[in-house]
């Protein structure tokens, strides 16, 4: 059963139900928004690991022409620019800057959403 407070301008039945415009109601939507962003970034990891995970074979992770997926890096099939997954945003995000694991890195807007592809990886180990 909810807590109900004092300072609830509702009813007491519709407090906390939604309808409610009390500070605690608004706390409670914004940790509601949270988890689900936290959720929605979970289930794209997901995705991306079932996808993974699918395309191996006898337990190791290769593509098409037999080479492992770390050479291969994601890129933007729409305008070739270089993508990724950030801690604290959902889906993929076009970059520019060093791909390798700790490397400087600048998100920007392309205008329009990443189309998610592989290739190999830049052997210079530089951006495109």
């Amino acid at each position: 059963m909810p807590e109900f407070h004092a300072s609830c301008p509702a009813e007491k039945p519709a407090c906390h139900s939604g309808t409610c415009r009390c500070p605690l109601n608004a706390e409670l939507n914004a940790r509601r928004a949270v988890a689900a962003a936290v959720l929605a970034a979970m289930d794209d990891l997901l995705a991306a690991l079932g996808r993974l995970l699918d395309d191996s074979d006898d337990g190791e992770l290769d593509d098409d022409d037999g080479e492992p997926y770390d050479d291969d890096e994601p890129y933007c099939a729409e305008c070739g620019a270089l993508i990724g997954m950030f801690i604290g945003l959902t889906g993929w995000h076009h970059f520019r800057g060093d791909p390798a694991p700790g490397g400087q890195r600048e998100l920007y807007d392309a205008g329009h959403e990443a189309a998610v592809a592989w290739r190999p990886a830049d052997p210079a180990g530089g951006s495109r």
